[in-house]
């Protein structure tokens, strides 16, 4: 957080705000205090970096059902939606179906929601409360995920599902970028990025994004 928080002030000149999201209990270290600090080896700190905590768990349902599609998986790992998942999903679904998502984004929410859910939930808790859901059976990820009896076959499928996700976010993120630097992305430019599947290279491309003079100089 701190590399990307200096990246972002050098990129926009603008106070950066810096958040830890805690997506499960598991994940609350305790040197998670809101405070990076380097000192001198005679002890004088020169560096102090500050950031949030927000632990999922402890916030209220009702706000992250009410937000964006963005956070819609988010309330399904708070406390309060532990009673209340069946009920919950089929909220998420139907705001989705209201909304007019694309089928696309409507199974990328559901399926990520399905694979937040297995940080807290076990399986079956999971299957019962994504009965009435349409469409799901379609996903390639979900499948693997209910292979029957096959533990690595749901462990790839949560892998195969957070990838796609982080693929998505940094394909947005790099177009985001140039975007924002550039008077047009070019349209050979947007489809070569937008079919690359390297989460890493594109991690990379988006910090060079942030950095070059010329468009062409993105060599993606």
């Amino acid at each position: 957080m701190h590399i990307y928080s200096a990246l972002l002030y050098d990129r926009y000149k603008v106070p950066v705000y810096s958040v830890a999201l805690l997506l499960r209990k598991d994940a609350n270290a305790a040197n998670l205090t809101g405070r990076l600090s380097r000192v001198h080896t005679d002890g004088r700190e020169y560096l102090r970096f500050e950031y949030d905590v927000i632990r999922i768990w402890e916030l209220p349902c009702e706000p992250l059902m009410a937000g964006s599609s963005g956070t819609l998986p988010l309330a399904l790992l708070t406390d309060e939606a532990n009673d209340r998942l069946p009920e919950l999903v089929a909220r998420l679904d139907n705001r989705l179906r209201a909304e007019k998502a694309t089928e696309k984004e409507r199974k990328l929410l559901l399926t990520s929601s399905y694979i937040l859910l297995g940080l807290r939930y076990n399986n079956n808790v999971i299957r019962n409360a994504f009965l009435g859901v349409q469409g799901m059976k379609e996903s390639t990820t979900y499948q693997a995920i209910l292979k029957e009896g096959r533990e690595e076959g749901r462990e790839e499928g949560r892998k195969l599902a957070l990838n796609e996700s982080l693929i998505i976010a940094r394909r947005d993120t790099l177009l985001a970028v140039l975007r924002d630097k550039f008077p047009e992305v070019p349209a050979a430019l947007k489809a070569r990025i937008e079919s690359f599947d390297d989460a890493d290279s594109l991690l990379k491309a988006v910090l060079r994004a942030m950095h070059i003079e010329r468009i062409e100089d993105l060599n993606l």
